[in-house]
């Protein structure tokens, strides 16, 4: 009888370290499972504080490269000229020795400055002062845009970045100040295929307008 009592002992005890070690197998699957999400869990933050450092780096840099638009009295002009139709617009100051009697303002032409674009420089606008400050300031300008263009196709930053460009890529593929007959798309266009600007002319198509001649001789100017 002792036998058989301690057999019925010795499976009650092989039963429960059965019974236990699923136990402690399930419970260690799930202490695995639960540092597995843990693990998960922290790769996808610190993937997403790599891309948020990665964005933040990538906007410092848009703002870095924005920053001259608004601070160089040049390029704030250029934007100015194709921003308005009329009015008095301050001249660049490294602009004024070329104006005879030191104006500080231009009173702004539109049909001037459609005339200055014109991609072979003409000698009405060779000889005028205002037309010719026209023409320097817009290209500095657009060297500018061509500088952020190239960043961009780079991949260095991604037109994402750079939102606000995209008010004036929508005034160079069509400027409503343009002089008639109307000709919005033939101010700025012609100038930029015919000066080699491609990196602005992809910026001006990223941002969805098109840069397309609208005519075969749309470059012949006014």
């Amino acid at each position: 009888m002792w036998i058989e009592i301690i057999k019925t002992l010795f499976a009650a005890l092989a039963a429960t370290a059965t019974v236990y070690g699923a136990y402690l197998a399930l419970r260690n699957w799930r202490l695995g499972e639960e540092n597995r999400k843990i693990a998960l869990e922290n790769t996808r933050i610190a993937n997403t504080n790599a891309q948020n450092a990665e964005r933040w780096k990538q906007a410092e840099l848009a703002s870095s490269y924005l920053a001259p638009l608004f601070t160089d009295d040049e390029l704030i002009f250029a934007l100015r000229c194709i921003d308005w139709g009329t009015g008095r617009i301050p001249i660049p100051e490294r602009h004024r020795p070329m104006f005879k009697d030191q104006a500080i303002t231009i009173d702004h032409k539109p049909e001037l400055l459609a005339r200055a674009m014109v991609p072979r420089l003409q000698d009405d606008v060779r000889t005028s002062e205002q037309a010719m400050l026209y023409r320097l300031a817009l290209d500095a300008l657009f060297t500018r845009f061509e500088w952020i263009g190239y960043r961009v196709s780079s991949g260095l930053i991604h037109i994402e970045d750079v939102p606000d460009l995209g008010y004036w890529m929508e005034l160079l593929a069509t400027w409503r100040y343009a002089p008639p007959p109307p000709r919005e798309a033939s101010v700025f266009l012609p100038f930029l295929r015919a000066t080699g600007y491609q990196q602005t002319l992809r910026l001006i198509e990223a941002f969805g307008f098109n840069t397309a001649p609208v005519a075969p001789d749309d470059q012949a100017g006014p």
